[in-house]
């Protein structure tokens, strides 16, 4: 089991996988990786969570090497996505999409 598949069998990791592919998805990244996080800190506040757990999700990213980012008195502006961070999210996406992939892994957390 990959790290991406690791991650994705707790809350946290899901939810740090689907931040890290939103940010990669966004119709705003530029060509240098650089993406800005007002989309994702508005989507939070959509489904009613405070700013402050966008916060510290993107720090846990930036502690995993998968982006970086300058906080500012304003708070996270931009970040810009490593290749790490950028495979991760390729992988997750790919995992996602992958039916047959996902069946297996459910069976088999089933019977262990």
């Amino acid at each position: 089991m990959s790290e991406v598949e690791s991650l994705a069998q707790s809350k946290t990791g899901l939810r740090h996988l689907q931040l890290i592919t939103a940010l990669l998805d966004s119709e705003h990244l530029d060509g240098n990786r650089q993406v800005g996080t007002s989309a994702v800190y508005e989507a939070a506040k959509e489904r009613g969570e405070p700013r402050s757990s966008v916060t510290g999700d993107l720090g846990a990213l930036q502690d995993r090497g998968w982006l970086w980012f300058e906080e500012m008195n304003a708070g996270i502006l931009t970040v810009v996505l490593n290749q790490e961070g950028v495979n991760a999210a390729e992988e997750f996406k790919e995992v996602r999409s992958n039916r047959r992939r996902r069946n297996q892994e459910e069976r088999r957390a089933i019977l262990i």
